[in-house]
């Protein structure tokens, strides 16, 4: 049952690049593994994903004109 979790973290990455606020990144991830014990997993591998897919997502070319 990983997939509410993924969904969630795609739309916090959404939600941290169309902001030009500051966040605490593993703030969000403690919150996404509360939300979804039935996932399984720790806050440091929601934290590693979120990473990756904010980095990925810097990089794309959908971000550029925004």
């Amino acid at each position: 049952m990983r997939l509410p979790l993924a969904v969630d973290i795609a739309d916090r990455v959404i939600e941290v690049t169309q902001a030009a606020a500051e966040f605490d990144i593993a703030e969000i991830a403690q919150r996404l593994v509360a939300g979804h014990p039935e996932a399984e997993t720790s806050v440091a591998e929601v934290v590693e994903t979120l990473q990756e897919e904010l980095s990925a997502a810097e990089g794309s070319p959908s971000q550029a004109g925004s």
